[in-house]
């Protein structure tokens, strides 16, 4: 089964001359084997051309049908003619000019117009001789037609119908566009004007379309408008195989129609290359889509197909045409697909199938494939919200390697700049917490210094004063000692008799416990001489003891009595003066020891203070150098990043500063000083960090200090970067949403490298109608042939003005427009040029693709009219 995808590409031979031509015939097979080679290429539609005749074409048509019936190859009939005027003035060298017919006109249609037709040929009676009368080989040869008699001709056959295309020959022999020092250029002109395009090579292609060899657009004659090149094999048979080879790709239908469609887009339908133009990978193409609609019980499968170029879907209302994408976008995962929630204003619908299934061009069935799904009012979203379109730029512009790599750079720049800056702040917070934790000396350098003076001073006096004589000393010393040990004679003396206070105090003997007798008077006898022994020896002990006190008391006195005569010696009293003396001097140097002690460690507390001051200093040196680099990386990031993936459209790095109380929030609302340093911070953070080191008059919340806000400052980065687009050097900022929009639109299809499908859902809704024919409809057209477009428009200057290769036209079974089998939801496809009425009981088959645009969207006879008016106006 043949799936109609609207236009595609195929290759054509529109010069492929008919079996038994009149001229220059070399083919040596019979008819049947002609028509063999035919149906066996891979070249999908014939010109089967003829000098000045059409009969053999038609029959060799006719023919052609009759053998292969399912053929879905075309054949044109192509009639060649040689016009009397030679716009080279080279003889021999007229110009070639060839009517390309409708397939679908009639043979006697024709036949009449060929036939009514006269040539420059007169015959014996000098009457001009009918093209009809042409018989010999001769004839044909020298028989020449002016242009005016074809052109009268086609107009009195035809009237305002047009079922044919006026073909010139544009480079070569008998071609209009021969050494420019030999051209007849207001001939040239004229044919030119009459032609609809041209067989030219592939030399000639880029003056057709009036561009010049720079690319850029250039007029060949005033007035001039663009037209296609076509090559065709001119094949005469076995002598001219090589030419066969000779084709053109046309992306049209196979149709007279479709073929037409290169008068209004002879760049982009028209390719002169071997290979098959606007080749995508398989895997990024959808093929088709598929799912199920249950009517009565009966299950119905609909196959929806894709070109792989640009689809446009339209319909009317609710007819189906967001749910179709809705639902690619469902089964494909898309994140940004919303499902419809039962209650909920919000969300998508989708079909109620559950075998829905996206079919890719590689036969793979996968829901694991990306695409690019641009929902209804995306743009405008994306445009509104400054992080969200941020976000989007970056994802673009990462997929620029090179120009991702200056924005990577200048992250990992920022960041080892940013630990590095912090590294020093730790440095400098431990360097003054070193500080802070050193102990002062007491006293201060000078006042130290001071005392040793006063204390250098005394000692020299006292030792002046006081010259020690070393007699007195000794004698001193000698008595000095001697009145140490006899106080520790007396010492023990006292100790002595305190212990014979305790026991004088203490009965010697204890009466033993008697037990109780029976001998009663015994008892108290034994109890009499006990008591008796008791007395006598406490009378005896006390007598004893008190001589012992008396001998110990006697000794004591004498002690003292010697040390009191010591104490009071001569010298005993003058070595105790001059030692007194000495004790002070030693004192005092004992004093002027300790104050240098003191000093030294002033001047190395000191010293060591002005080290870790110094230090700091540096640090903080280091600490603004550093935090400078900053403003470096960013000029460094905005001279290397400017992307333009146009002419028109840029991107660029923007960077915002941040504000200071967005960061530090306990300096604000405390006095005008602070105030003031806010607003300058605001202005410009370089410069006022640059000077934080020296202000010491601000005031703080919270506990905080200048070194916390110097911490503060200098560990935070105070810029944040966006991406900054301009069009046409207009800045986002100052655009209408719409062209905001229209923006987004572009930088997702033009700028990404992305080659997966991209599906959008009407996007005229965010743009107004001069970004959609003008800008939209351009960047659509060279977009589609890197990737597929699948896109929701009921705007026909999207359809018509971007060429739209397929058409699905969406249609919601109802009583007035009715759908095959009653199905819920029905769609039919197919390319701009596919044209026709016809009566059917199915809403969809009713019409062809173009009326069905002209229809539905309001505004699409205009933009056909438009689209087809610039040609015209050529003509």
């Amino acid at each position: 089964m043949i799936i109609e995808r609207g236009s595609e590409w195929n290759k054509w031979d529109l010069h492929y001359h008919v079996f038994k031509t009149h001229l220059n015939c070399d083919f040596r097979e019979d008819e049947a084997e002609y028509l063999k080679e035919i149906n066996a290429s891979d070249i999908a539609a014939y010109g089967i051309t003829d000098y000045f005749t059409a009969d053999q074409q038609i029959k060799i048509i006719e023919d052609y049908k009759k053998k292969y019936p399912k053929s879905r190859k075309k054949l044109f009939v192509n009639v060649e003619f040689r016009l009397d005027l030679n716009v080279s003035g080279e003889k021999g060298g007229h110009v070639n000019a060839h009517i390309i017919f409708d397939d679908a006109l009639g043979a006697d249609k024709i036949k009449s117009f060929i036939n009514s037709l006269d040539t420059t040929m007169t015959n014996t009676n000098e009457v001009c001789v009918k093209v009809s009368e042409l018989k010999s080989v001769n004839d044909f040869q020298s028989a020449t037609i002016k242009i005016d008699e074809i052109k009268d001709h086609l107009k009195n056959t035809f009237g305002k119908e047009k079922p044919y295309l006026l073909v010139f020959a544009g480079s070569g022999y008998g071609s209009i566009r021969p050494d420019p020092s030999k051209r007849n250029q207001s001939l040239a002109v004229q044919y030119d004007k009459c032609a609809d395009f041209f067989f030219a090579n592939k030399k000639s292609r880029n003056y057709f379309l009036d561009i010049n060899n720079d690319g850029k657009s250039s007029r060949r004659y005033e007035g001039s408008i663009p037209k296609a090149s076509v090559v065709g094999s001119d094949y005469h048979g076995d002598n001219s195989q090589s030419q066969l080879s000779h084709y053109t790709w046309i992306k049209a239908d196979l149709s007279f129609s479709g073929l037409s469609q290169i008068m209004f887009e002879p760049a982009d339908r028209v390719r002169l290359e071997s290979e098959k133009p606007d080749k995508k990978s398989a895997y990024q193409v959808i093929d088709y889509v598929s799912f199920s609609q249950i009517v009565g019980g009966e299950t119905h499968l609909k196959k929806i197909p894709f070109n792989a170029n640009l689809n446009s879907i339209i319909g009317g209302r609710s007819n189906g045409k967001s749910t179709l994408t809705n639902s690619i976008a469902q089964a494909l995962k898309n994140p940004r697909f919303v499902p419809k929630k039962p209650g909920e204003v919000d969300g998508m619908y989708t079909f109620d199938s559950e075998d829905f299934q996206v079919h890719w061009k590689d036969n793979e069935i996968s829901d694991s494939r990306e695409v690019e799904f641009l929902p209804q009012d995306f743009m405008i979203k994306i445009a509104e919200y400054e992080n969200t379109r941020n976000n989007l730029v970056e994802k673009i512009v990462a997929k620029n390697v090179s120009k991702y790599q200056f924005v990577q750079d200048y992250k990992k720049s920022i960041e080892n700049n940013r630990r590095k800056i912090n590294e020093l702040l730790g440095e400098r917070k431990e360097r003054i917490d070193a500080l802070s934790n050193q102990v002062k000396p007491e006293g201060d350098e000078a006042g130290v210094l001071k005392e040793i003076d006063n204390l250098s001073k005394k000692i020299k006096k006292q030792e002046a004063e006081n010259k020690v004589s070393n007699t007195i000393v000794e004698r001193y010393t000698h008595a000095d000692s001697e009145i140490k040990d006899k106080r520790e004679q007396e010492r023990i003396v006292t100790a002595n008799l305190e212990e014979l206070k305790n026991v004088s105090e203490q009965s010697v003997i204890n009466i033993p416990q008697i037990s109780s007798l029976e001998d009663h008077e015994f008892e108290n006898l034994l109890r009499q001489e006990f008591n008796k022994f008791k007395d006598e020896s406490n009378t005896k002990w006390h007598s004893i003891n008190q001589k012992l006190i008396d001998k110990q008391n006697k000794k004591k006195r004498d002690l003292q009595n010697n040390i009191n005569g010591i104490e009071n010696s001569e010298d005993f009293i003058k070595g105790k003066s001059l030692m007194l003396k000495l004790q002070e001097l030693n004192n005092l140097n004992t004093q002027l020891d300790q104050e240098q002690q003191n000093l030294d460690a002033i001047i190395r507390f000191n010293k060591l203070q002005s080290e870790e001051q110094q230090k700091i200093l540096q640090i903080n040196q280091e600490i603004k150098k550093n935090f400078l680099n900053y403003k470096t990386f960013r000029d460094d990031l905005q001279s290397k990043f400017i992307e333009s993936p146009n002419s028109k459209i840029k991107i660029a790095i923007k960077f915002h500063p941040n504000t200071f109380e967005s960061k530090i929030d306990y300096l604000n609302g405390r006095n005008q000083t602070n105030n003031q340093f806010i607003d300058d911070f605001n202005q410009n953070p370089e410069n006022q960090a640059n000077r934080l080191f020296e202000i010491n008059n601000l005031s703080f919340n919270r506990h905080k200090s200048m070194n916390d806000l110097i911490s503060d400052v200098f560990s935070n980065v105070w810029y944040s970067f966006s991406y900054s687009l301009k069009y046409e050097e207009d800045e986002f900022s100052e655009m209408s949403q719409g062209k905001k929009a229209f923006v987004i639109l572009t930088l997702i299809l033009d700028f990404s490298k992305d080659k997966k499908p991209v599906i959008i859902d009407q996007p005229e809704d965010s743009l107004d109608n001069r970004s959609i024919y003008v800008e939209l409809t351009k960047y659509l057209k060279k977009t589609k042939r890197e990737r597929q477009i699948i896109l929701v428009t009921h705007n026909p200057n999207v359809v018509v003005g971007a060429d739209t290769e397929n058409v699905i036209v969406a249609n919601q079974n109802s009583f007035e427009t009715p759908n095959l089998n009653n199905i819920r939801f029905d769609y039919v496809n197919g390319p701009l040029e596919n044209s026709f009425k016809k009566k059917s009981s199915c809403f969809l088959r009713k019409k062809g693709i173009r009326e069905h645009v002209i229809e539905i969207l309001e505004g699409g006879n205009a933009a056909f009219e438009m689209r087809e008016h610039k040609y015209n106006l050529g003509r």
